[in-house]
């Protein structure tokens, strides 16, 4: 149960990453495409000054991509979410959910516009033994032009974003690899804080409530990553889609808030060992997946084929090339098991 004191700061957490989404949308009002804005740079580059305001743009890149790699490194983390109105007439709100963990954060890939950041999560058992768990992946993409949109029922559709100059995409993506949700925003950086807020964005239903509800089928959200000198916080503004009732899909209102405080005292022996042993596999999966995403067609998933969800033929496929160097054959055999797992939209469910 959530202190009193939490309460109006989860409230408030939706109402400012509104107000940041507002401010920024009226920051960044010049749109067109990424070809459109090289063109308007070099015609600028014959006017006085430009010389000068390319700096500052490079300035400001640098900025954002500082902000981004500070996520990295290692973090005690807690997770609080609370519904904060009811929509829905005679709606009754959710009780709040709280939980900790801690969680290494390691760059995957730095190629100057794209950076990978994979999260691996540590639970201590009452024995003290360290679990290890593949958590989320975010990577971010400088003035990305497209990606995806979750539709409900395990279906994702390709979207198109106005290539705003100086914008930053996040891609989210699940223990698998698989989709989660795509958002685009701008860093503002102040007084040594950096903040940077999404567009609305479309997923799943997070596993904390995926398997207790299906009074409603997506999640949509407004993201604020907020990152200063000790950490960095994950804001939530949630609306919860109920897609059965288009007259009143809106069912509630919720405030998330992931604290990500820097740590010297976890131990994170047992994260490190599992990525040296596996982070080659994960490369070849995260390779065939990319190969999907590049298509740019919808992608609709199965929930289960062969009686297990995709994480799990993930996850155990992972067992068997712990420590392997080779892993030559990994992408195939990962493209056969999302070829399993792809359906047709309007396909049923595999049991």
């Amino acid at each position: 149960m959530l202190s009193l004191p939490l309460r109006p700061l989860l409230a408030a957490a939706g109402f400012l990453a509104l107000l940041l989404t507002l401010l920024l949308t009226v920051g960044c009002s010049s749109t067109g495409s990424t070809t459109q804005v090289a063109a308007e740079r070099e015609c600028c580059g014959q006017c006085a000054g430009d010389t000068t305001l390319a700096s500052a743009n490079d300035a400001k890149f640098e900025q954002d991509r500082a902000a981004i790699l500070a996520m990295a490194g290692e973090y005690k983390v807690t997770f609080a979410f609370q519904e904060v109105l009811g929509v829905r007439a005679g709606y009754e709100l959710a009780d709040p959910y709280t939980s900790a963990a801690t969680e290494l954060v390691e760059v995957v890939e730095d190629n100057g516009d794209f950076i990978s950041l994979q999260h691996l999560l540590v639970v201590t058992t009452e024995e003290g033994e360290h679990h290890v768990v593949k958590h989320w992946r975010q990577d971010w993409r400088y003035e990305q032009a497209e990606g995806y949109s979750f539709a409900g029922n395990n279906v994702w559709q390709p979207i198109d974003f106005d290539a705003i100059a100086g914008t930053w995409t996040q891609s989210v993506y699940q223990v698998d690899d698989s989709p989660r949700y795509w958002g685009v925003g701008t860093w503002v950086h102040r007084d040594g804080v950096s903040t940077w807020s999404s567009s609305l964005t479309n997923r799943p239903l997070p596993r904390r409530e995926y398997s207790k509800r299906s009074d409603y089928q997506v999640l949509a959200a407004i993201n604020t990553h907020v990152v200063t000198p000790n950490g960095w916080m994950h804001y939530q503004s949630n609306y919860k889609h109920d897609l059965e009732n288009p007259e009143s899909p809106v069912i509630a209102l919720e405030s998330g808030v992931n604290t990500y405080e820097r740590t010297t005292e976890a131990d994170f022996s047992a994260a490190r060992e599992y990525w040296e042993n596996t982070e080659v596999y994960w490369a070849e999966v995260r390779a065939a997946w990319s190969d999907i995403y590049a298509g740019h067609e919808t992608l609709a998933l199965q929930s289960r084929v062969r009686g297990e969800p995709m994480y799990s033929h993930f996850f155990d496929m992972a067992d068997e090339y712990w420590g392997d160097a080779d892993c030559a054959d990994v992408r195939e055999r990962a493209q056969a098991i999302i070829d399993e797992f792809r359906r047709t939209e309007a396909a049923s469910v595999q049991p």
